[in-house]
Order: C-alpha cells, then sequence, then structure tokens
C-alpha cells in the first residue's frame, strides 16, 4: 500500500461516503465495514443511511452483470442517473464534497454535476463553490482557486491543483469525530427498521458507547433515552474532580435526583455531596442521602478511629496549626495525609482548596494514566475533598435547613396555639 492510501485509509474516520465509478474493491479495503451498494436496483430501491457507504455507481467487479462497460450498459445508466445520482447527493447534502481522479471534462463527472444542477435551486447552486472541491492531479505549482462548469448551466467549485494527495488526505484525517461513520450508520438504519417493524429483540447486551465501533457489521443496536434526562454512567471519581475543578458540568438536581443513592451504596466512606445539595432545587428522597446527611453532619465524622488516635502525636510537630503549617512540618506532597490532625476552626478552607487543587495535578508518578486520577484514587486525597466539600456547602447546607426546619417548627406550633386558644 503506498503512503498516500496509508493516509486515506487513517481519514477514514472523517469521511462520509464514498461515490465511485471504479469496478475495484480498493474503496472497501481502505474503508472497512462501510455498507457497499454495488448494483443499480440497489442504489435506487434502498434506504440510505447517507452515511458510512460506498456507493458503486457503475457496479462492481464482485457481480459482473452490474459493471457498467459497453455502449448498451452506458445507455441503461444514462436512464437511470439522473435519479440515481440524485438520491444519492441529497443525502451528501450537508457535507462537503470532493472529486478525486477525475478530469474535469470526464462525461462522468459532468453526469454528476448536471444532475445536481438540474436539482438544486439558484441559492443551492452558488452554495457549491465553497462546498464542492475539484482535485486536479496537476504537474504545476499547489494552487486553491475558484472555477466552474458548463452543463448548460454554470456551476462554480473550488479547484485544487497539485501532484501529491498526502495533505489533503493528512487535513481530512485532522477532523477529528467522536464517532466512526460506520457506527453512525448503524444507528441510522437500524432506527428506521426499528420505527418500521414490529418484530421483538431476541436479547439486550449493554455495552459503552466507546466500544461500539468493535461490534460486528449489522448487529442489532438498542439506544435507551430515560425520561429522566439522563444516558451516561457517573463514576464516582468525577465527583471528586468535579469538586475541584468544577469541569464537569454536571446538573445538581440531576445528580442527587438520579445518582448520589447509588453511588453512596457502593462507597460506604461518603462523596463530596453538600455541593450538590446546596445548588439542588429538588426534594432528597433517597434514603442513603438522607443516612449520609446524619452521618456526615460535623467535622468529626470525616475522621476514622485511626485519625483520631494519631491526632495527638502529629500536633505536637507542628509549629502552626494551619494548612500552611502542614505544608511547612510534611512538605507538600504529603501534608494531606496530614489534614486530620487539625481541628475544624484551624482549616482555612479556600487555603485548603488551593492546596488540594495544587497537589492533586502534580507530583503524580508518571507511569499512571491519568495523574489525576491516581490522585483521586488515594484513600485520603479523597477525605480532604469531602472534608473541603463539607466545610464549604456542607455547614451552608445544614444550617440552611436547620433554619427551615425550625421555621416549620415555629409554624406549627403556632398554629397549635391559635388551635388550642379557640377552644
Amino acid at each position: 500500500m503506498t503512503d498516500e492510501l496509508k493516509l486515506l485509509k487513517k481519514a477514514t474516520r472523517s469521511i462520509a461516503g464514498i461515490i465511485t465509478t471504479n469496478y475495484d474493491t480498493l474503496m472497501e479495503e481502505l474503508f472497512n465495514g462501510y455498507k457497499v451498494y454495488e448494483e443499480q436496483d440497489d442504489l435506487l430501491f434502498t434506504q440510505f443511511a447517507g452515511i458510512g457507504e460506498i456507493y458503486k455507481i457503475h457496479g462492481s467487479i464482485n457481480h459482473p452483470e452490474s459493471m457498467v462497460l459497453d455502449a448498451k450498459d452506458y445507455e441503461q445508466f444514462n436512464e437511470k442517473a439522473k435519479y440515481l445520482i440524485a438520491k444519492i447527493l441529497t443525502i451528501f447534502g450537508e457535507y462537503p464534497v470532493i472529486f478525486l481522479g477525475y478530469s474535469i471534462s470526464d462525461p462522468d463527472v459532468r453526469k454528476i454535476v448536471r444532475a445536481i444542477a438540474d436539482c438544486a435551486g439558484p441559492e443551492r447552486i452558488s452554495e457549491m463553490e465553497n462546498r464542492f472541491i475539484f482535485v486536479d492531479y496537476s504537474q504545476d505549482k499547489f494552487a486553491i482557486m475558484p472555477s466552474s462548469i458548463d452543463v448548460g448551466k454554470s456551476v462554480s467549485m473550488t479547484t485544487i491543483k497539485t501532484n501529491d494527495f498526502s495533505p489533503i488526505y493528512s487535513a481530512i484525517a485532522e477532523m477529528k469525530q467522536r464517532y466512526t461513520p460506520r457506527v453512525i450508520s448503524q444507528f441510522r438504519r437500524q432506527v428506521f427498521v426499528g420505527t418500521s417493524t414490529s418484530e421483538k429483540a431476541e436479547k439486550m447486551l449493554p455495552i459503552a458507547w466507546s466500544e461500539l465501533d468493535s461490534l460486528p457489521q449489522d448487529t442489532p443496536v438498542i439506544v435507551g433515552l430515560d425520561q429522566r434526562d439522563y444516558g451516561k454512567p457517573i463514576r464516582y471519581e468525577e465527583l471528586y474532580e468535579d469538586l475541584l475543578f468544577d469541569n464537569k458540568g454536571f446538573k445538581s438536581d440531576l445528580i442527587i435526583g438520579a445518582y448520589m443513592d447509588n453511588l453512596l451504596k457502593k462507597n460506604p466512606s461518603g462523596l463530596p455531596m453538600y455541593k450538590y445539595l446546596l445548588l439542588a432545587k429538588i426534594s432528597v428522597t433517597g434514603e442513603k442521602i438522607r443516612q449520609n446527611i446524619k452521618e456526615y453532619c460535623c467535622y468529626d465524622a470525616y475522621l476514622s478511629p485511626s485519625n483520631k488516635k494519631d491526632q495527638p502525636r502529629y500536633r505536637k510537630k507542628l509549629k502552626e496549626k494551619s494548612v500552611d503549617g502542614l505544608i511547612s512540618t510534611f512538605g507538600k506532597k504529603t501534608a494531606f495525609k496530614h489534614l486530620t490532625c487539625l481541628y475544624e476552626d484551624e482549616i482555612d478552607p479556600d487555603c485548603l482548596y488551593k492546596y488540594l487543587r495544587e497537589v492533586a495535578c502534580s507530583d503524580v508518578p508518571e507511569d499512571r494514566r491519568n495523574k489525576l486520577e491516581s490522585m483521586l484514587e488515594d484513600s485520603e486525597m479523597r477525605r480532604c475533598i469531602r472534608i473541603y466539600d463539607y466545610l464549604t456547602y456542607g455547614k451552608q447546607y445544614l444550617n440552611k435547613n436547620s433554619a427551615s426546619t425550625v421555621a416549620a417548627n415555629s409554624a406549627s406550633l403556632s398554629g397549635q396555639e391559635e388551635h388550642l386558644a379557640t377552644q
């Protein structure tokens, strides 16, 4: 395989589909997993997904009877070509279309352009200059220029003159897509089939989005959408990261209403929950959340028995009872492991926040896949983040709810007194 073809193969993730007049199987080999349409009847009467597909409009060597070779074949092809090309290109209406390996005088190219011009109105034709790109192989100096082709109407397009296609393939490859065209094509076809048939699923197997491209071609796929507006599992590590860096964009109502209760069941030491509780506008109904609110309602609740036992010994080493004092005594790398030797009123939440953010992103073993995740695996680091969550958000949340409870109780007592007075 030539270097140019290797680059084209790398670009397949960013190429929605291929229209070719070639009979050979090169495109199938390069674009492995794309759905291939080889015969004209398939092209005319099949419901296209419009992405992750190869359209062989002159047939394929795999089906010799489909190949357009002689005058009679071309006559039959020309009878259907207008409708065939129009159908394919209406699908590609939203994409740039690049012509590669053809001469601008090629009758097949002119036929395609003419079909587009016939189907498009004046406004659409004027849009083609930017979206239709003709790559002309030339020994001349590389150039990009506007050009036009006369097919009864003047159709403008952009022409690239080059003797090396590699930079073009590289540029396409740099257009990173989250999901491959093959996966998107699979979804589109099956959504159509699923809505037009009443067949029942034989079995269901959950699989991560990142692994969808590993499924065999045409494996039945069901996409589940829950009415509660969530579809991606949240890991407990992400809550710790979000508390430190506010980088996840989580909706507090969603965290409290859909995720927190289940996550707490799997994390008996607790989670940073008060930020979301304070910002959430919904009522707390989760039993495990309520239990954790009662359990982690003061600073001492975050200290383990061994923390409390070691506290006097470590306090003797401190010259200054503060976060900065911890860093000065134990060093930045390990100061967080001794946070629990401070009393609550000795911890400045802002200083703690700044220190935790700094240490979470540095001084982590280089052989770990993700430095931040490595730090968040440390149980004492997680304890420090939960303590920060309590000091910054928990005390506010508990005071707010305590005041609400007092106000509600006062209203209830007032009502009882008024009731007694009327008796």
